[in-house]
């Protein structure tokens, strides 16, 4: 029988914890292959980001630059080691995946980039509290993989306070093995209630994916009350699998608890 969520994932005491007994998927990691390359400490926002000699220095110019189906690799320079901050707030509107899993070494003005065991702490986008870390519409499928989202704030007088980590409307996004944490549906909502301080999917299809992340510390709404302080799904079929989610709170007035758990 087809599964109809609306799903809130956060409690009424505050805390968002959820198990999902899910449908059979494997979030596999993304393919050991770039088709544009990403190194903040050494690119430059010129070209199309092809040659790994050349990477892109942001993340959204080369989000700018790919074709459907395309992978965009995103790396840590590995002579200053990791973390590598992206101060960035993302728009994707074609079918991509985004690869943190990666490590670049520079001489000069060569670079060569190699794929590394995933440690979503390596690679961070932080978007400092300017807007949503990553917003995803249409219908589209692209694949998020391996990153820390964090800086989130989806405050706005338009009343589209949600996913401050990540927000997705009529897509099927792959969301996988990432650190998705201290984001705000809306520290200050300026209209309405903050919802799906993490993760806030709408009208997104079954073959959608939330699996082995970690979400922890987002707030829906952190002035009154809001849904979802980790993940909120509304009218969504999406696979919600092996995730690890805790310490998330919907509003002010649930207060807070400590837990964590294990799906």
């Amino acid at each position: 029988m087809k599964q109809r969520i609306a799903l809130t994932v956060c409690l009424a005491a505050g805390l968002a914890l959820l198990v999902v007994v899910g449908l059979s998927v494997q979030a596999g990691r993304a393919q050991a292959t770039c088709d544009r390359y990403v190194l903040g400490s050494h690119g430059a926002d010129s070209g199309d980001c092809s040659d790994e000699d050349n990477p892109c220095l942001t993340i959204q110019y080369a989000i700018d630059q790919a074709d459907p189906g395309d992978v965009i690799c995103v790396a840590y320079n590995s002579s200053a080691g990791p973390p590598r901050i992206y101060p960035e707030t993302l728009t994707i509107h074609e079918s991509i995946t985004l690869d943190g899993a990666w490590q670049a070494s520079c001489t000069g003005p060569n670079c060569s980039f190699s794929s590394t065991p995933c440690d979503a702490t390596n690679v961070v986008i932080d978007a400092g509290g300017a807007g949503r870390v990553i917003s995803i519409s249409g219908s589209i499928a692209p694949t998020i993989d391996c990153f820390t989202i964090t800086g989130g704030d989806a405050a706005s007088p338009s009343g589209n306070e949600n996913g401050g980590g990540i927000s997705s409307q009529d897509a099927a996004p792959i969301i996988i093995n990432n650190v998705i944490n201290n984001n705000y549906g809306c520290s200050s909502c300026l209209s309405g209630y903050g919802r799906g301080g993490g993760i806030y999917l709408r009208n997104a299809p079954a073959t959608a994916v939330i699996s082995n992340n970690l979400i922890a510390y987002n707030v829906a709404d952190d002035g009154t009350w809001g849904q979802g302080g980790g993940i909120m799904l509304l009218d969504s079929d999406a696979q919600v699998l092996s995730n690890t989610i805790g310490y998330n709170r919907a509003g002010r007035s649930t207060g807070r608890r400590s837990a964590s758990s294990s799906s």
